[in-house]
């Protein structure tokens, strides 16, 4: 009797041994799986950052073109001809004030850019850093203040504001306009 209880006593053992076994070959499966999966995670991610930056182009590996030295050709004149209207938005006297005195070529980057520096508001005026001070709708600088027709009290008339922008555009085109320099009268522009 004694050798049963042996034997079942081994056979208990050695299934143990087996389960232990089987448990510790699926842990080992499953962190090989984990290691596996990142490696293809970091391999796909390593690739989609290369071709974010690059692409392929496939070319003709032999191209062979058989042309005269020189040729003799009739140039061909091409002729545009170029319409240049006021935008169909001009909603205002303001707008067509502008439009007339800018002309039709310079109408859409003076609206824009008037529209960048105060929202087209006569009254609008701004600090800078340099404590200067920029007024009326094309937000003319106090350094423009001694020309004819920018004097503070005329910058916040509309119309005078804008022939103060014009005479000062005349001089130094949209340069002096910070609007302009940064580009952030583009978005004004139809």
């Amino acid at each position: 009797m004694t050798k049963f209880f042996k034997r079942k006593k081994i056979e208990n053992t050695l299934i143990k041994k087996s389960k232990f076994t089987w448990k510790l070959k699926a842990a080992s499966v499953a962190v090989v799986l984990l290691f596996l999966s990142l490696g293809i995670y970091s391999i796909v991610k390593t690739i989609n950052a290369f071709f974010d930056e690059n692409y392929l182009q496939f070319n003709r590996v032999i191209e062979i073109v058989l042309k005269r030295p020189v040729e003799i050709r009739k140039r061909e004149l091409k002729t545009i001809q170029v319409f240049l209207d006021y935008p169909d938005e001009i909603d205002t006297p303001l707008e067509k004030y502008i439009c007339e005195k800018f002309g039709a070529y310079e109408c859409k980057p003076a609206l824009a850019i008037a529209l960048a520096e105060s929202g087209l508001k006569e009254n609008a005026y701004n600090v800078n850093s340099n404590q200067t001070i920029d007024s009326g709708i094309f937000q003319v600088n106090e350094v423009h203040w001694g020309k004819p027709g920018c004097s503070p009290k005329e910058l916040f008339d509309a119309k005078s504001n804008v022939d103060c922008a014009y005479t000062i555009w005349q001089a130094s085109g949209w340069s002096p306009w910070v609007s302009y320099k940064s580009g952030s009268y583009i978005k004004h522009l139809d």
